[in-house]
């Protein structure tokens, strides 16, 4: 035995702090996007916290493991606390600024 105290495994801990690094750094959506993840950003969100809290169990003590814990609750937060009028809306403005920037005043297609 290496250590004289359980824990999850390195490997288990790096994808967590990296899934949490991610979702703070370009959002929850677009960090599904990228990982091409086909579930809800509530649902990773709670997934990510169950995985947390499960290594919590196993080492109440750890530091790293509350933090990262904290940081998935503000994320959750945001992301259920989002009204999805704000959302929708947000994302017209998004588009309509990629449009000017890129010279695209009408396009070939609709989104709504």
């Amino acid at each position: 035995m290496v250590n004289e105290k359980a824990q999850i495994s390195s490997k288990q801990r790096r994808e967590i702090r990296q899934e949490i690094y991610y979702c703070e750094k370009y959002g929850v959506s677009q960090s599904l996007f990228f990982k091409g993840a086909d579930i809800t950003p509530e649902k990773y969100i709670n997934s990510l916290l169950g995985r947390i809290s499960f290594a919590l169990q196993i080492d109440p003590a750890d530091v790293k493991m509350h933090e990262y814990f904290k940081a998935a609750k503000k994320l959750k937060s945001e992301v259920c606390g989002e009204k999805v009028g704000q959302n929708m809306e947000g994302m017209k403005l998004q588009i309509t600024k990629a449009r000017k920037q890129h010279n695209v005043l009408s396009p070939s297609f609709k989104l709504w």
